[in-house]
């Protein structure tokens, strides 16, 4: 990386069109894209006009193996992830893969084992962490950890109306009929679905 990183887009789909595509124009520490990799020649193109990629290929070996190439983004089917990101760790290629990054476990495992062998930096695009309601969700979950506070419930089921009520672990409990006992001061919230789904 002299003036900036070069890139490679495997997998030209409508994602990498509308988000990666956008996104590493947009980056100031990008400096080139010089892959757009599909097996649908028509995708690489268009991925390349739109973006300016330099090259097209059908097969992501070659933009894995340019030396000129830092980092690569992948937005391939998740069954293919496995052998895209050992190849990349291989040669020393940085990588941003969408979710999910393995189809298993041990999938994930032999991910995890060549990212760490190749000592290349590997982010998986879990962004909605940083989506503003995610952030909110967990300012609120942390402050609730500092003062739990307890939220008892009640569901009235079908067109019988029993009456189930929520034990700890958020079930119902195993006794249908028997009314929740609320502390002082709390209110209850009955429920009942209506015959029409509504």
């Amino acid at each position: 990386m002299a003036d900036g990183l070069v890139a490679a887009q495997i997998g030209c789909g409508y994602f990498a069109k509308d988000q990666h595509g956008p996104n590493l124009v947009r980056n100031e520490n990008v400096s080139r894209i010089k892959w757009a990799c599909d097996l649908s020649d028509e995708n690489a193109a268009g991925f390349a006009r739109r973006f300016g990629a330099e090259k097209t290929a059908r097969d992501f070996r070659e933009a894995v193996a340019d030396p000129e190439v830092d980092i690569i983004l992948v937005a391939t089917s998740h069954e293919i992830h496995l052998p895209i990101i050992e190849l990349a760790a291989e040669n020393g290629k940085h990588i941003f893969c969408e979710k999910p990054m393995a189809v298993d476990e041990k999938e994930a495992r032999k991910i995890i084992r060549a990212v760490r062998t190749g000592k290349v930096k590997l982010c998986v695009d879990y962004m909605r962490r940083m989506a503003p309601a995610s952030i909110a969700l967990k300012r609120e979950w942390l402050a609730h950890k500092q003062r739990p506070s307890h939220h008892p419930w009640r569901v009235m089921c079908g067109e019988t109306g029993e009456t189930h009520r929520g034990n700890r672990h958020g079930l119902p409990d195993a006794h249908p009929g028997r009314e929740l006992e609320l502390p002082d001061g709390a209110s209850g919230h009955s429920h009942r679905r209506r015959p029409d789904n509504r």
